[in-house]
């Protein structure tokens, strides 16, 4: 499977496969670790991104990483934890300024996810260049693999650059949630804490 978020949820013991050639047969987490490393090298060594992607490209984005609360790279993340989504691109002109929009967007191609905010402006360096990192807290995902949009633009003014698919997620379980049965995402594509009271 090309499935790590099923993977990390359903499987005991591992293998890794290249080209037909053994890798490793580990626990999910080695084979995980180890399958995502070299899907990055192997995505690196073919240089450009092939990504789709829309708009005047008066600013490109070029670059866009997963990153874990300690700043360290991760394909794969457990419910609940922080993620980071960090952006750089290039603009055609210091001091360009543009709005960001990102979108989790399910296997199925359901959209899930959307953040966005209209008044929170980013504006390209004096070399032209930007780098940004968004923190997105306690990311409640059900397991499974997400893809992820991003958009910078000005709304209802330009798309600037909109790239789909521009990297994926896995998702695992965690022990942050309070659910000992093995959850999937057909129970719904997020989950939530159940904040009840009885009144009588």
């Amino acid at each position: 499977s090309h499935n790590m978020g099923a993977v990390g949820q359903l499987c005991r013991r591992c293998l890794v496969l290249e080209k037909g050639q053994l890798l490793l047969e580990s626990t999910p987490e080695k084979c995980i670790a180890l399958y995502v490393k070299n899907s990055a090298s192997s995505a690196t060594e073919n240089g450009s991104h092939k990504w789709e992607r829309s708009g005047s490209q008066r600013a490109l984005i070029t670059s866009v990483e997963l990153r874990d609360a300690e700043g360290r790279p991760c394909p794969t993340i457990s419910m609940g934890d922080d993620l980071h989504v960090r952006i750089a691109g290039a603009a055609e002109r210091t001091g360009l300024e543009f709005t960001l929009a990102l979108q989790f967007i399910s296997q199925s191609g359901t959209p899930v996810l959307y953040l966005y905010d209209q008044f929170q402006e980013f504006r390209a360096a004096e070399n032209r260049s930007f780098l940004i990192d968004v923190r997105v807290p306690q990311l409640l995902l059900m397991p499974g693999s997400y893809s992820l949009h991003v958009w910078i633009g000005r709304a209802g003014q330009e798309d600037l650059d909109y790239v789909r698919n521009a990297v994926t997620i896995d998702v695992v379980q965690s022990d942050q949630v309070p659910i000992t049965a093995t959850i999937q995402n057909n129970l719904g594509l997020m989950y939530g804490s159940l904040l009840a009271q009885q009144l009588r």
